[in-house]
């Protein structure tokens, strides 16, 4: 009887001991410490719930200043030139966005090859929802996937709407930054006279 009371004793303290040692953070790192969220305009001024920092800073910042060759800051907002539709009907209007601010800067676990061939950071940076509206040829403001929905016609802004735009990526490969993809974010040129005209308005 002695002996079965040391047995479940000493069974009773190794999976204490056991349970004790296994515990894993929920904080462990995953090889991806430029992962970070936070806020900063295309301006570069940082704010918002977090910082950036490193590579990842460095990520932001490359993003905010491709997006500056493809909008135009003004005192209503940023503004972009688009073309939508068909190479048989394009669609020519402006969209306006009230502010460019990043959400989140998210990086890629870089495999061996990846180091090898020069890769020093890799991921995407999501922006905030557009708050923005559109002016030009009629359609659907943001092809229909704005909340709420509304319609873009010529010589009259559309009403403000709120558009989630998709992640750009960002590589920096061997000292350069790389960007890529975005969507109708990358898309635009900066708008000129011509396209404030032929949408209608000054």
């Amino acid at each position: 009887m002695i002996i079965r009371k040391c047995v479940l004793f000493s069974i009773a303290l190794m999976l204490a001991i056991g349970f004790s040692g296994c515990k894993k953070s929920d904080t462990a790192g995953s090889g991806t410490s430029d992962s970070s969220s936070g806020a900063a305009g295309a301006s570069g001024d940082s704010g918002g719930d977090a910082q950036v920092s490193g590579l990842a800073l460095e990520a932001q910042n490359a993003v905010m200043a491709d997006l500056a060759k493809h909008w135009s800051q003004g005192p209503d907002g940023w503004t972009t030139a688009l073309v939508g539709g068909s190479a048989y009907a394009p669609e020519h209007y402006l969209r306006q966005a009230k502010d460019l601010v990043v959400a989140s800067v998210n990086a890629d676990d870089l495999s061996e090859a990846d180091k090898l061939n020069g890769v020093q950071w890799s991921g995407s940076v999501m922006l905030k929802p557009l708050t923005m509206r559109e002016v030009g040829d009629p359609a659907m403001v943001a092809e229909g996937m704005s909340n709420p929905s509304a319609e873009r016609q010529k010589g009259k802004w559309s009403v403000w709407v709120e558009y989630q735009t998709q992640s750009v990526n960002a590589q920096k490969v061997n000292g350069q930054w790389q960007i890529s993809d975005g969507g109708t974010l990358r898309a635009g040129t900066i708008p000129t006279p011509d396209d404030f005209a032929n949408a209608g308005i000054q």
